[in-house]
């Protein structure tokens, strides 16, 4: 992907802290990240729809606000952001992040991109429960949840926001303008449409999800420019990765057990 916004070539000339050792790029491949988590976004949605509707997709480990604030099921602030409600609510996630992510993506690196994505998007489920939180004294099949990716969409684009207020002057003022401009213009109309559409939009996940981007980007270093990663940014992946993974394998368990035809195997499924 050509960056013609760096001004006399920066991302030609990497200084002594470039990365020797790109960890989980290199396994990754060539592939971007972010097409990863399109087709893992894809996929969960069309399990939860052939398995029992996205209408129940508290069963799958949405941040449903009583089974949070009940019954402590913390999973469900990893598994929410691979959530979706509905056929236009993944389109317009996945048409977002497949529109900026890979760009982004370039920008941080694969592996700080990944550690963005995954931290602002918790802190945007973070940000829901606590500002959104109802009353749980309500039933747990009907209480008020939250899904989608958008909170993490909104962490990426907050960090990539001060990447660029950070670096002016090593960007091409009029793109770096323009891409500003053209952010502005998303998040407005993106948090308008939340404020006065009359959908469930869940506006406090997106802010969250969008400081706390916000304020990764003061430390996320561009790998454009030659970089080494921050010390703390492979094994914070991992972490997060495992977490992620802790948290599907305990929403597939709750949902065979609990709520799926088997749940009546109690001697497997105790």
């Amino acid at each position: 992907m050509p960056f013609e916004f760096l001004k006399n070539n920066d991302s030609d000339q990497p200084d002594d802290k470039v990365d020797s050792t790109p960890g989980l790029s290199k396994i990754l491949g060539s592939y971007p990240i972010s097409i990863y988590l399109i087709l893992i976004n894809i996929i969960i949605f069309l399990l939860v729809l052939i398995l029992d509707g996205y209408e129940n997709v508290w069963k799958f480990g949405s941040l449903n606000y009583v089974l949070v604030g009940e019954k402590f099921e913390i999973y469900r602030f990893f598994t929410a952001i691979f959530l979706h409600g509905h056929e236009i609510h993944i389109i317009l996630n996945m048409f977002s992040l497949f529109m900026v992510g890979p760009f982004i993506e370039h920008v941080f690196g694969k592996v700080n991109f990944f550690v963005l994505y995954m931290v602002t998007g918790v802190m945007g489920c973070v940000a829901s429960f606590y500002i959104n939180f109802p009353d749980i004294s309500s039933h747990e099949h009907g209480a008020p949840e939250a899904v989608g990716a958008s909170g993490a969409i909104f962490g990426i684009v907050g960090g990539f926001t001060i990447f660029l207020i950070m670096n002016k002057s090593r960007l091409v003022d009029k793109i770096r303008l323009r891409l500003l401009q053209n952010i502005a213009i998303v998040l407005v109309l993106n948090l308008a449409f939340g404020f006065f559409s009359g959908l469930p939009i869940d506006n406090a996940g997106h802010i969250g999800g969008l400081l706390a981007g916000g304020f990764l980007g003061f430390f996320l270093r561009p790998e454009i420019f030659g970089y080494q990663k921050l010390n703390v940014a492979i094994p914070a992946a991992l972490i997060l990765l495992g977490l992620l993974l802790l948290s599907f394998i305990w929403s597939t368990w709750r949902y065979i057990s609990s709520y799926s035809e088997l749940s009546g195997w109690g001697y497997l499924f105790p």
